[in-house]
């Protein structure tokens, strides 16, 4: 998800929320990552890794994976 999004626009310096999306997708593409959609909205998901959910310290995704692999096996996924 991002806050590129029209309610958005404004607390960002009326930044066109249409090119904020292109530069997302060109740098997701760009760094070769999967993507279905770019939203602002939140979508039904079991998790969200961000800044506010499953934190990145430092960009260390093994810490991202141990956590996802504890909300699992709390939520009897595994």
């Amino acid at each position: 998800t991002t806050r590129a999004s029209k309610e958005n626009a404004k607390e960002m310096g009326n930044q066109n929320y249409i090119e904020q999306i292109k530069k997302i997708e060109l740098w997701l593409q760009n760094n070769n990552i999967y993507f279905d959609k770019i939203t602002a909205e939140k979508l039904a998901a079991d998790f969200y890794i961000d800044d506010k959910a499953i934190h990145i310290p430092d960009g260390d995704w093994k810490v991202v994976l141990n956590v996802i692999k504890r909300r699992m096996k709390y939520k009897n996924f595994a």
